[in-house]
């Protein structure tokens, strides 16, 4: 009998890392084709049993008996997003092209603030995750960091 899964906030620290290096597995055989899963959890610092424990909608076995990422899954994860609304706060992002999107995001603040260039946050005017607004203009973004709302360190939010 399997059991049921936790809640979030009742992961383990432990368990909440072990999920994040899952997910880390399964997007880097997205984005390498090539690449088997055990590559790929090799590379992210975990195994294949906990890919699929932690990742169970992300993965199938083909004809052969191997373990593929699929093109898209539907896990909830707890990111902290720079909102036009509220700031930087931590929002359940539910889907990996969301999860995609909150990271092209905070790959496009990380690249304003080194290089001044908003040319990448122009791209992701208007988009929005969980119904909320993504920050996208440059001043506010300036104003956010000076104040030390935006870190890079953790793009996943872990529940203490």
């Amino acid at each position: 009998m399997s059991r049921r899964p936790r809640r979030p906030s009742q992961r383990t620290l432990a368990a909440q890392e072990a999920r994040i290096r899952a997910a880390h597995a399964i997007a880097l055989q997205r984005a390498n084709p090539n690449w088997s899963l055990s590559r790929a959890a090799r590379e992210a610092h975990t195994t294949v049993p906990t890919v699929r424990r932690h990742m169970p909608t992300a993965v199938k076995r083909d004809t052969r008996g191997h373990w593929h990422a699929t093109p898209a899954d539907r896990e909830r994860f707890t990111m902290s997003v720079t909102t036009v609304e509220h700031g930087t706060v931590p929002l359940t992002v539910a889907g990996s092209r969301k999860r995609a999107l909150v990271g092209a995001h905070h790959a496009a603040i990380n690249s304003y603030l080194a290089t001044g260039n908003p040319q990448r946050l122009d791209a992701l005017r208007g988009k929005t995750v969980a119904g909320l607004t993504l920050q996208t203009d440059p001043n506010t973004i300036r104003q956010l960091f000076r104040q030390g709302e935006l870190s890079f360190l953790e793009i996943y939010a872990l529940a203490s």
